[in-house]
């Protein structure tokens, strides 16, 4: 959950709905670097919230898709992070 609370990863996860995409067409989408870009990918993919698109990724581009489903744990009341996080994510 920690991984998608930046406000750019949630962005990246949103333009991913609409399929799968590199680091620097997302970056051109975004008004962010391919670099940039590139690093929060690399975030959400330790994270498992996206993975690599084998089929469409030659030597010089990865593609990356949405890991469906997407699943996104809700914090209890007890867990002081964990609501803290999500209202950073709903904010």
């Amino acid at each position: 959950m920690w991984a998608m609370a930046h406000p750019l990863r949630l962005q990246i996860l949103g333009l991913l709905v609409d399929g799968p995409s590199t680091a620097s067409r997302l970056g051109r989408r975004l008004g962010e670097s391919g670099g940039s870009t590139s690093y929060h990918l690399r975030v959400l993919a330790r994270a498992g919230a996206i993975v690599e698109d084998a089929e469409l990724g030659n030597r010089r581009e990865r593609w990356w898709r949405r890991r469906e489903p997407l699943v996104v744990a809700l914090p209890t009341d007890d867990d002081l992070e964990g609501r803290a996080i999500a209202a950073r994510m709903h904010g």
